[in-house]
């Protein structure tokens, strides 16, 4: 689902229309952001996962996990198997924007790259 209209890849994001989709067993991917400048797409993710009362948002990405430094720069940087919010923020390692890690905080949304 997308909040921009790309009907030829997917259907427009409409809330109650997601919700209903999850209700039915169904998996739901959303695409494209909100639709509006200035939100990224993790804040996108945190935002429609807050909307459809989500419990865990999945987050795809190149990495294989959460690092201390960039693993492709930084030959010895740590992977975390765990991470807490305010540790993210804390250590600023920039894997989410901060908006998208508050709204997943404030909301008690998993964040998982697995």
């Amino acid at each position: 689902m997308s909040a921009v209209s790309i009907t030829a890849v997917c259907e427009t994001y409409i809330r109650r229309r997601a919700i209903r989709h999850l209700e039915k067993g169904r998996i739901v991917i959303c695409a494209a952001g909100v639709g509006n400048p200035f939100f990224t797409t993790d804040t996108a993710a945190a935002l429609r996962g807050i909307e459809m009362g989500c419990n865990v948002i999945f987050k795809g990405t190149q990495v294989d996990g959460v690092y201390s430094a960039d693993s492709k720069k930084v030959t010895d940087a740590v992977r975390y198997d765990k991470i807490s919010y305010r540790e993210l923020l804390s250590l600023d390692l920039k894997i989410m924007d901060v908006a998208a890690v508050s709204l997943a905080r404030d909301h008690s949304i998993c964040v998982s790259n697995k």
